[in-house]
């Protein structure tokens, strides 16, 4: 079974390959930073979910052509809106009124489309950040918690210490064992 995460990688894949100059999964790879066994493990099936690093990656090798909210499967618009049009595209290819945008003098709504994605990508992340600040404050929450209990057993421990060899009493950094003092 299919997760969508891997499914998402194979279209990225198949757009990539029908629309750029990288063809195969070593042309992918070197452009992307990833390995092609990496690449071919997914296609293969053996990698059960691909990482949203792993897609922002190539997104981010391939001048962030996919739509950030289709990466994560939260939008079915695959492509971000400042796409351009290349000569191996067609009008059927782009998105509905793509081409008048891109035609018109005014390519204001191009630029707000792209701002847009990118402030997503930044919220997307902010989330991603708050997330990770707030499990790195409950570990240091849970490491001063051990902290003190580890002081706490050896506070024990000393008092059990004590009490069971009372005749060993610590002064000046040596321990005394009968009638020898031994340096600590």
């Amino acid at each position: 079974m299919q997760t969508k995460e891997n499914e998402i990688f194979k279209q990225m894949l198949d757009w990539i390959y029908a629309n750029t100059e990288a063809h195969n999964q070593a042309d992918v790879a070197r452009r992307s930073g990833l390995f092609e066994a990496t690449i071919s493990r997914v296609l293969n099936g053996r990698i059960k979910k691909v990482k949203q690093e792993t897609l922002r990656k190539v997104n981010s090798a391939f001048d962030n052509v996919f739509n950030p909210a289709w990466l994560r499967g939260d939008s079915d618009v695959m492509l971000t809106a400042d796409l351009q049009p290349s000569a191996t595209h067609s009008d059927t290819d782009a998105p509905a009124g793509f081409s008048d945008m891109v035609n018109s003098p005014d390519h204001s709504s191009l630029v707000n489309a792209a701002l847009a994605a990118k402030e997503e990508t930044i919220e997307s992340l902010k989330r991603e950040l708050t997330t990770k600040d707030e499990t790195v404050t409950a570990l240091r929450d849970q490491l001063a918690d051990k902290e003190r209990y580890i002081l706490a057993l050896q506070q024990q421990l000393r008092e059990l210490h004590t009490q069971e060899h009372p005749q060993k009493e610590i002064s000046h950094g040596c321990s005394y064992h009968m009638g020898v003092a031994e340096p600590e």
